[in-house]
């Protein structure tokens, strides 16, 4: 069974034309409805499609979250993923789906970057790129559109991606998620339409929260890494404060004790301390978490 799952906010104008169009290409389509004000829901409903309605907006993630559990329950193999604000041409799916069927990949992302360029606006491109280069270092592969919501998940993906964020830094947290897990992934070109009744974030921020998220996944995943050299750093600091006041006293022939490098020193290695001992509790607690999932 393909099912397609698209989240949405306030799309009364462009779900209908979306859900159309999108049932030639699946058994089952399921809406997300986050909390919009408007009559998404209803136009969703009349079309005959399953709606799952949150009482108020909670974000991408929860919704991908919902939409993902409700898939697994209709025992879906695979899954395909597209906005619900007309930018995802629906026609494109059969090429999305078409490498999962062959079984030769796990996940494919419908890619505006290669082949046929969609016409996206260049501030917009240039945010894009930013948040692939970080996606793509914290997932340590190489994907050319980290960001789109056009995607095909097979089965044994879908069991495996725990989604943690609520907003729409999501799609890096899936990438990062399901490289870990070592699942192949590849990309196929898409086109994407931005028009004056599509819905697009705000580009500042957007990056803003995915850079958060990407920055929580990489202190969650490698805590010695990242908390435990900020953590020796501190404390290394620490030490050249400490030691330039035994000089200073030395100096002084023990007559000045100087408060402002005291403070320095004490300061500096107490929070370098803390991260370490924050980077052996995460460490010590991911160690524990793949001990119990094994």
């Amino acid at each position: 069974m393909i099912v397609a799952c698209i989240p949405c906010y306030n799309e009364e104008q462009n779900i209908a034309k979306v859900i159309i169009e999108t049932k030639k290409f699946v058994d089952h389509v399921i809406v997300c409805d986050d909390g919009s004000n408007d009559f998404t829901s209803v136009i969703a409903e009349n079309l005959n499609v399953t709606v799952i309605k949150h009482k108020k907006n909670l974000g991408k993630g929860i919704a991908l979250k919902s939409l993902f559990n409700k898939s697994k329950l209709l025992k879906a193999n695979i899954i395909i993923t597209l906005d619900g604000d007309g930018q995802h041409n629906p026609n494109q799916i059969p090429q999305l789906i078409h490498p999962i069927l062959k079984n030769e990949f796990d996940v494919v992302i419908g890619s505006r970057f290669i082949g046929q360029k969609s016409a996206i606006p260049k501030y917009r491109k240039v945010g894009l790129k930013i948040l692939d280069l970080i996606t793509n270092h914290a997932s340590k592969q190489v994907f050319s559109d980290t960001q789109s919501g056009f995607r095909a998940y097979s089965k044994k993906v879908i069991s495996k991606i725990n989604i943690k964020e609520n907003g729409i830094g999501v799609d890096s947290e899936i990438l990062i998620q399901i490289s870990n897990h070592q699942f192949k992934i590849t990309d196929v070109p898409v086109t994407v339409s931005y028009d004056q009744n599509s819905h697009t974030y705000n580009p500042i921020n957007h990056g803003s929260k995915v850079m958060v998220t990407i920055i929580k996944t990489l202190l969650e995943r490698s805590p010695l890494k990242y908390f435990g050299l900020t953590g020796l750093s501190f404390i290394i600091i620490g030490t050249v404060f400490f030691i330039r006041l035994i000089q200073l006293y030395n100096t002084s022939g023990g007559t000045y004790f100087s408060l402002p490098w005291a403070f320095l020193a004490v300061s500096t290695g107490f929070i370098g301390l803390i991260f370490i001992v924050t980077s052996l509790l995460l460490y010590s607690l991911n160690r524990l978490k793949e001990n119990l999932e094994t």
